[in-house]
């Protein structure tokens, strides 16, 4: 398993792109959890938080992550 930190945008960047968020919990958004899953754990660019977990890196495509933890915006491209 290896760990990719994502690069950091801010909110005017991430306008007209399908922003991910949550209101409520500290999970993350995505849990590869099936046999065959990914090999990548997606990291927050600004705290370490794990927004996603054993996934594939090609998984999510210009989608941006909104970090539950710092609120910071995650650019998966």
């Amino acid at each position: 398993m290896r760990d990719v930190t994502l690069k950091l945008i801010d909110s005017v960047q991430a306008e007209g792109r399908s922003v991910i968020e949550k209101s409520e919990g500290k999970e993350p958004y995505f849990l590869g959890k099936d046999a065959g899953a990914g090999d990548v754990n997606l990291i927050c660019g600004n705290c370490d938080f794990v927004l996603a977990e054993t996934v594939r890196l090609n998984m999510l495509n210009n989608v941006v992550l909104r970090c539950p933890e710092c609120g910071a915006y995650n650019d998966t491209q």
